[in-house]
């Protein structure tokens, strides 16, 4: 959660670095007679899923442009078909950009004008009325035409009809999201998405995650500024909304579809860390109608405010092919006060208005900083697909693999919408290779998701370390799979096997991380007792929690976490603090068989007068355990607070190779991943290389008949060798290299 703590004031400090000059000239407000006096069209033939837009020279009289109870234009087109379509009008202005030095500047090229956008879904003649209404009453304009032919594009995402786990064009071809957060440029403006998108594109990228709230670029509404119309509760800044719509037509000449994620907690939450409630329109002190960022949800004013903020997304962006999906909130459980039941309301209430207000039926989406996200929300029939957000894993494989096998039971597509190393952007400087990049990418595409797992770290990380390389390289190894129409399943049961069994096992570490991140009543916000075996299996580890929590300000939460070891060796028990509290801080206390044998103070200096995430008391802690049965107890003794993973060192007797494989099998085509386990982020931060596993093969049950194994360099993204096997047992097993790091095997079923 404190992830965006720098971010905050970067994108704020870039933002106002790339502000339009406020060039306004006498304002929007209108006292005219009522009048559509001409409506041009872009052009009289379109290409299928192509942009048509209208231009009206419209009179009338409002105050508010933005408000369709004020001013209402839209226009409705019908299709060859005989279908009607009726798509709200918006007003637009036109802008020229600029450098500065490494900013952009924006300055107005043009009066504003009312627009109407449409993307043809059939082939045929189309005609089309433009309709305004004002307080005096509505007219209609004269009926316009224009001819769609066939085009190139595939149509809008979908859920598949194939396999409801997965995407589809509208002309029923897999489409599977391969990309990553780029979430808001930096001064540069539309500039760095220039660099940016051609960066993705290049290495077979096709999607990207815009913010459009709540900081200022990219953002729509927007506290009232001086000289500025278009700013204030219900008025949409036109210079930032040029530049989506730069970013969106961008996007459709590089062939990446964008998710735009609507709003985000920060603007409803009022502590001093990651606040913008300072800055939200809809806050009473900024002339808003709430008192309290809880109010949101409830409040009729904002709930009505807000659909016309949807209302002007669907008219302006709801055309575009390039728009994978909205999504109504970046982890909205971390706002000042989350009421799911109002929440789960509230995203039913805007699903259905925006969908109504949607012509193409773009689908809908939200987001949780929790892994295990709110069920009442994500279970929403509303709700087309579900996205996970975890950080901190020291083996993001395993971590990400396993939310994605947990939310597979919504029966939707899903993937991984953020992930990172931690909250305070430490990729760079601690795993400059990529190594959680490429591991967070095979290890989602193998569980069955709809997509990649979404690296966070886009402007500091990826691009500049120009990490582009692991996308190209599982981009060329998935080239030409569809992955609704092979009816892919999760092969549980692959594995990695000696050629020859060992004479004796050895010994890894034991690492219990992955566990539940929650403040309110659950299971793991209690006592709890885990056993953990020596063939590594751990009783209770679904009760595993991330957050400690202390004896003051959660003491009804406090979760004191009990492990039995049998130890086959002396070992250490390592707690890796990842953040503290900055509510008053925490305090680590570690017990022995009933004996005291480590206390740390994880003291808040300011005793809660700056509530910013601690990270200063980050690291291990770490106890002796002698070989034999022990009883390790961790407690958080302190006032609230802090996150933790656990590692026991050398404990697992391990008789299997250091390799993990997931797979996905299909009607005629297996794809499967083989990872070293120790080839992580944090094994090699820690140490040396992990030695080459040799002797082993691959072994893939339920298969039968002939198949063409393919095995893949995924660094590289090309194919090394091929032969032909046959199932044999009801398997099919494939001899592996000596591995290092990771490979790939693709299966293609033979006649």
């Amino acid at each position: 959660m404190r992830r965006l703590l720098p971010l905050v004031s970067l994108a704020l400090s870039a933002c106002h670095a790339a502000a339009p000059d406020a060039e306004w000239g006498p304002g929007f407000k209108r006292a005219e007679p009522l009048a559509v006096r001409s409506v041009t069209a872009t052009r009289d033939e379109v290409p299928r899923y192509a942009r048509q837009e209208l231009t009206i020279d419209l009179a009338g009289t409002w105050d508010n442009p933005f408000d369709p109870d004020d001013i209402d234009l839209s226009a409705t087109f019908h299709s060859p078909s005989g279908a009607a379509l009726t798509l709200p009008g918006f007003l637009s202005r036109p802008y020229a950009r600029e450098r500065q030095g490494q900013a952009e500047r924006l300055k107005p090229a043009g009066p504003p004008v009312w627009l109407v956008r449409f993307a043809p879904a059939e082939v045929g003649e189309y005609s089309y009325t433009v309709t305004a209404r004002d307080r005096s009453g509505a007219v209609t304009s004269p009926a316009g035409r224009f001819r769609s032919v066939a085009g190139a594009s595939g149509g809008y995402v979908r859920i598949s009809r194939d396999d409801p786990r997965y995407f589809a064009l509208d002309d029923g071809r897999g489409w599977f999201a391969i990309g990553a957060n780029v979430c808001w440029p930096r001064a540069g403006g539309t500039y760095d998405y220039d660099d940016w998108f051609a960066g993705y594109a290049a290495a077979g990228g096709n999607y990207a995650r815009l913010w459009i709230g709540p900081f200022d670029v990219l953002t729509l509404e927007k506290t009232a500024q001086p000289n500025r119309d278009d700013t204030g509760l219900g008025r949409y800044d036109l210079a930032d909304a040029w530049r989506l719509d730069y970013v969106t037509e961008l996007a459709e000449r590089l062939g990446i579809r964008l998710m735009f994620c609507i709003d985000s907690f920060n603007s409803l939450r009022s502590h001093p860390d990651y606040n913008t409630w300072h800055l939200n329109p809809y806050n009473a002190a900024n002339g808003g109608p709430l008192a309290k960022p809880e109010e949101f949800f409830t409040n009729e004013t904002a709930r009505k405010t807000f659909r016309h903020r949807l209302r002007y997304l669907a008219a302006r962006w709801g055309y575009s092919t390039s728009l994978l999906s909205w999504e109504f909130w970046n982890e909205v459980d971390i706002i000042d006060k989350y009421v799911s039941p109002e929440v789960a309301a509230w995203h039913q209430e805007m699903s259905r208005y925006l969908r109504a207000t949607d012509p193409w039926k773009h689908l809908q989406t939200t987001s949780y900083a929790r892994s295990e996200g709110d069920p009442a929300v994500d279970g929403l029939p509303e709700m087309d697909y579900v996205q996970t957000h975890r950080y901190g894993a020291r083996d993001i494989a395993a971590g990400l693999a396993d939310w994605s096998q947990r939310k597979a039971r919504f029966g939707k597509p899903h993937y991984v919408g953020e992930f990172g190393l931690s909250g305070g952007g430490s990729e760079a400087k601690v795993d400059p290779a990529g190594v959680s990049l490429h591991n967070g990418l095979w290890a989602t595409v193998m569980s069955g998701d709809a997509g990649t797992g979404m690296l966070w770290w886009w402007d500091n990380y990826i691009h500049p370390l120009n990490l582009y390389h692991h996308f190209a390289a599982l981009h060329a190894y998935l080239d030409g799979v569809d992955f609704p129409r092979e009816h892919f399943r999760p092969l549980a049961a692959a594995a990695v096997e000696w050629e020859q069994k060992p004479a004796a096992p050895s010994r890894v570490d034991l690492e219990l991380s992955n566990g539940v991140s929650s403040w309110s009543a659950s299971p793991a916000n209690q006592p709890n007792t885990f056993v953990c075996g020596r063939d590594g299996k751990v009783q209770g580890l679904e009760r595993l929690s991330y957050v400690m929590h202390g004896v003051r300000n959660h003491k009804d939460k406090h979760n004191p976490a009990t492990f039995e070891l049998d130890c086959g060796a002396e070992t250490e028990f390592t707690v890796v603090v990842r953040a503290v509290s900055g509510h008053g801080g925490a305090a680590l206390k570690v017990t022995l068989d009933g004996a005291t044998v480590l206390e740390k103070d994880f003291a808040d200096p300011d005793d809660t007068q700056d509530t910013t995430t601690l990270a200063k008391y980050d690291g291990s802690y770490t106890v002796a355990v002698p070989a034999g049965k022990h009883t390790v107890v961790v407690e958080n003794t302190g006032r609230d607070w802090f996150m933790a993973d656990y590692v026991v060192r050398r404990y697992v007797e391990d008789w299997q190779p250091r390799l993990r494989a997931l797979a996905l099998a299909g009607d005629r085509l297996v794809l499967a991943w083989v990872q070293h386990r120790d080839h992580t982020w944090s094994k090699l931060a820690e140490g040396p290389k992990p030695e080459a596993v040799a002797g082993t093969r691959l072994r893939l049950p339920g298969l039968a008949g002939r198949w063409r194994a393919e095995r893949w360099d995924t660094n590289r993204g090309v194919k090394l060798a091929e032969e032909t096997v046959t199932a044999a047992g009801g398997a099919v097993t494939v001899k592996l290299p000596d591995i290092t790091e990771d490979g790939a095997v693709k299966l293609v079923h033979l006649p």
